[in-house]
């Protein structure tokens, strides 16, 4: 084989790697998209085409001998094919979350756009500035459904990419901006985290969102974020003085014009934080402040504060009409003794209306039963959120049940080892 034949091949082997790796990148993308028959016919003929590059890889490889670092084979890639190939994945990804949004102006073709306008090279400008933010909505329109490891990296170069311009010259003004967009993409790749149970990375970005912030409500909300990362009410503990403390502060910040779904969403955290302790008049006061918030009329299509916090987003249950009021109660009931704790969670979870939300309340329902002494119970409702949990690569939730389990003290409870027994194949 000649010199120039050797390095066409290579080539090819590394074009075939680089495809696949688009194809692996196309499959986490689509578990973002819900269930349906077109996602069904997408994930078919991904397999297929997965299954044809394999083949060609196969016959590339036929009767050759795996290069080594001397080989022709190890010769670098041409210069600037690292930064073409990650721009085909970056819009290979997302043309396939255009199927997420619910808004027909976020096609394949709109995100492309928005993406490029973001990366525009040359000085930043509040046009860029505003695509940015719009992606960033868009993002965060994924974080109940997306997986997380998928949607960590997308998130993850935007954050880079957001945060590269803060230390360039500008006005006063663009600066602000720049700010609550970089505040904004930090809270939903702190959430992200989170979910996929990296909590140091978790921590570095709501602390990042909490240093950015372009505002008392942004700061308070990044403050309620690092609150949930010491929360340890869903892991059997008493409650967290550190998480406690934190939502104290987070109410405490928070402008009294702030968006009734923040208000809302604090106090209710704040009130679940003071059953753990065991602060019962406490949490029955900050009840009746998360009930008056709920109760208020609510402008329609005003702009909350972030994105990452809005109603489809972190902040799902707390729109009018969420479940967010049925899950502080249940949650709170169970650690104060409350006999209809299981009641509202039960309601919650048939209210339930995207995957993490319904895995979260499930656990908390499987909580609940267990603190009421019904193993049964429990051991069903942290099973049924298990598959789920599981299927979306939402880590923090498997931990959570077995959280749950390991509180559980009868081992040979044939409910029990049934959930030992799923747990033991996620």
């Amino acid at each position: 084989m000649t010199l120039s034949q050797s390095i066409r091949e290579q080539r090819l082997r590394s074009h075939l790697a680089d495809s696949r790796e688009a194809l692996d990148d196309l499959g986490s993308a689509l578990t973002l998209v819900h269930p349906d028959r077109a996602r069904d016919t997408a994930q078919r003929c991904l397999e297929t085409a997965r299954q044809a590059l394999d083949d060609a890889r196969e016959l590339v490889w036929t009767d050759r001998v795996a290069p080594t670092a001397a080989s022709p084979a190890a010769t670098p890639r041409r210069e600037g094919a690292d930064e073409e190939d990650d721009d085909m994945q970056r819009r290979t990804f997302l043309a396939s979350i255009a199927a997420l949004t619910a808004a027909p102006r976020y096609s394949a073709d709109r995100l492309l756009e928005l993406s490029d306008h973001a990366r525009r090279p040359g000085s930043l400008s509040a046009g860029q500035v505003a695509a940015m933010r719009e992606l960033t909505g868009v993002y965060a329109q994924t974080l109940t459904t997306a997986h997380p490891t998928a949607l960590a990296r997308l998130v993850g170069s935007h954050l880079n990419l957001v945060t590269g311009y803060l230390d360039e010259a500008m006005t006063p003004a663009l600066r602000l901006a720049l700010g609550s967009a970089a505040a904004e993409v930090a809270a939903l790749s702190g959430w992200v985290a989170s979910t996929a149970q990296r909590k140091g990375d978790a921590r570095a970005a709501h602390v990042l969102a909490r240093d950015l912030a372009a505002d008392d409500t942004q700061r308070a909300l990044a403050f309620g974020s690092l609150a949930m990362l010491h929360a340890a009410n869903r892991q059997g503990g008493t409650g967290s003085p550190a998480a406690l403390r934190a939502l104290a502060q987070a109410n405490a910040l928070l402008p009294d014009h702030a968006p009734a779904t923040a208000r809302a969403w604090l106090a209710g955290k704040y009130a679940e934080q003071q059953a753990a302790i065991g602060l019962d008049d406490d949490y029955r006061r900050t009840i009746a402040r998360m009930d008056a918030v709920m109760a208020e009329d609510r402008p329609v299509d005003v702009e909350v504060v972030s994105a990452s916090y809005s109603e489809g987003a972190a902040l799902t249950f707390w729109g009018l009409g969420g479940v967010g009021p049925d899950q502080v109660r249940g949650n709170g009931g169970a650690l104060t003794g409350d006999p209809l704790a299981v009641e509202h969670l039960r309601a919650a979870v048939a209210n339930a209306s995207e995957p993490l939300g319904e895995a979260t309340l499930l656990i908390d329902l499987g909580q609940a039963h267990l603190r009421f002494g019904d193993l049964d119970a429990a051991c069903w409702a942290v099973g049924e959120a298990l598959p789920i949990a599981a299927q979306h690569g939402f880590t923090q939730r498997v931990g959570w049940v077995r959280a749950v389990r390991a509180q559980m003290r009868d081992d040979v409870h044939p409910a029990v080892r049934e959930l030992d027994d799923r747990l033991a194949a996620v």
